[in-house]
C-alpha cells in the first residue's frame, strides 16, 4: 500500500468513534485498587499504548502524509493528556504523567506500524523498537 495525498473520511470517523470509546473507558469509576500482580499491572498499563496506538492508526489512515499526519499524531498525544487530566476528577481514577507517556508511546508505535505498511521506509526493527518503548512505558507506569 502506498501513501496518498488524500483525506479519507471513514478512518477519521472511526478515529472519532474510538476517541469516544477511550473517553468512556476513562470516565468509568475506578475501584481504587491496583491489579494484584506486577505482570497484571504492566498489562493493564499497556492497554494505554494499545488504545492510543489504534487511535493513531485510524487518525493517520485518514489524513495525507506530511504535515497533516504530524498534526494528527500531535492531536492524539494531546488527547492522551486531556484524558489523563480528565481522570483526576473521576472517583477511584488517577491521571498520571506516566500513563500519558504510555499513551504517547502507543501513538508513536501506531505511526511506525502505519509507515512500515504504507511505505516500507520503516524497518521491522524500528517497529519492534517502538513496541519495546511501549512495554517500557507500561513498566514505568506500573512502578509509579
Amino acid at each position: 500500500m502506498t501513501a496518498t495525498g488524500r483525506w479519507r473520511p471513514l478512518p477519521l470517523l472511526l478515529a472519532v468513534g474510538w476517541g469516544v470509546v477511550i473517553w468512556v473507558l476513562s470516565t468509568s469509576v475506578g475501584h481504587g485498587e491496583r491489579p494484584p500482580s506486577f505482570v497484571s499491572q504492566v498489562l493493564w498499563n499497556g492497554g494505554h499504548a494499545l488504545l492510543f496506538g489504534v487511535l493513531a492508526l485510524l487518525s493517520l489512515c485518514g489524513v495525507p502524509s506530511g504535515r497533516p499526519a504530524f498534526v494528527a499524531a500531535c492531536l492524539c498525544i494531546l488527547y492522551g493528556a486531556v484524558s489523563e487530566w480528565h481522570q483526576t476528577d473521576i472517583p477511584g481514577r488517577v491521571g498520571s504523567v506516566t500513563d500519558w507517556l504510555t499513551d504517547t508511546a502507543g501513538v508513536v508505535f501506531g505511526g511506525s506500524v502505519l509507515r512500515w505498511v504504507r511505505t516500507g521506509l520503516t524497518t521491522w526493527r524500528s517497529v519492534l523498537a517502538t513496541a519495546l518503548v511501549c512495554v517500557a512505558a507500561a513498566i514505568l507506569a506500573s512502578l509509579a
